[in-house]
């Protein structure tokens, strides 16, 4: 009866991890999501090998809660937030 109880905790374990990988986005698609709200933004981006390095916000009303989305930007090294009356 013991050795049944780990196989079940055993197997469900595994189903659980394998359930959480089917759930997490693929890091290409959460950059791709990243770079719209951008460009909805009125930003744009710069690339180098296909990744985002610089994100360019000027004359854009992108609030501090907006930048959540550049979290999974994960080669950023530069933000370019120019404004001018």
């Amino acid at each position: 009866m013991n050795a049944d109880l780990r196989r079940i905790s055993y197997v469900a374990l595994l189903l659980a991890v394998m359930a959480s990988d089917l759930q997490a986005e693929p890091p290409e698609q959460v950059e791709k999501e990243a770079v719209a709200a951008i460009e909805k933004w009125g930003g744009s981006v710069e690339r180098d090998k296909g990744h985002v390095f610089a994100v360019k916000l000027s004359k854009t009303k992108v609030t501090d809660a907006g930048l959540v989305h550049l979290k999974p930007l994960t080669d950023l090294e530069s933000i370019r937030k120019l404004t001018f009356p």
